[in-house]
């Protein structure tokens, strides 16, 4: 009875050690096609942040939006794939890395809803900061000043500080003004996305 018993559990024992073999091997298989996927969404999510950032538009924001927003659903969905993987058990340090590293949604992990209104709140904030206009601290009539580059090449270079002040001031009291509440709302939408990542203030 006994050999019986041991033959038996060295049997269980066998085909877990296989069955968990072929679930790493199953998981390689599905990060490297994920990894594809992702690469591929990230480029596209690049290519239409940098052609709102280079001509800000309602178009282009659209278009920035909607595509960020759609790779944000996708990132969800492959994050629920993710978890029906037993991953925390797998040999190989990497992948362990990799899939938890995917399954930390950050901003996806909103719903959609609110995913939404942050893309917008981002937005109004990145434009307001690449509409505000200042004049020159050398020139007064010269109201035609943006932060980058101008603002940012005096910033880089200067070594006065009555000047670098005035340039901080004067930029930081039209922007900040102006996406006060934008700013109120995205501190609020990142402190909930923190909260279904389950990340604290100590992490």
């Amino acid at each position: 009875m006994k050999i019986f018993i041991t033959t038996f559990l060295l049997s269980l024992a066998l085909q877990f050690a296989l069955a968990s073999v072929k679930e790493e091997i199953t998981a390689t298989e599905y990060i490297e096609n994920l990894n594809k996927e992702i690469a591929r969404r990230n480029y596209l999510e690049r290519e239409s942040s940098w052609a709102y950032a280079s001509n800000i538009n309602d178009e282009n924001e659209r278009q920035k939006n909607e595509v960020a927003a759609d790779v944000a659903k996708f990132m969800k969905e492959a994050a629920t794939d993710l978890q029906k993987f037993n991953w925390q058990t797998f040999k190989s340090e990497n992948l362990r890395r990799q899939f938890k590293k995917l399954t930390k949604l950050e901003y996806a992990a909103l719903s959609e809803a609110d995913y939404a209104e942050y893309l917008s709140v981002m937005s109004t904030m990145e434009s307001n900061f690449a509409r505000v206009r200042v004049c020159d601290y050398k020139n007064a009539t010269k109201c035609d000043l943006s932060l980058d580059p101008e603002i940012q090449d005096i910033i880089s270079t200067s070594r006065d500080p009555e000047e670098l002040k005035y340039y901080w001031r004067e930029f930081y009291d039209k922007a900040g003004t102006a996406v006060r509440e934008p700013y109120e709302k995205y501190v609020e939408l990142n402190t909930k996305a923190a909260k279904l990542n389950n990340f604290t203030s100590g992490a």
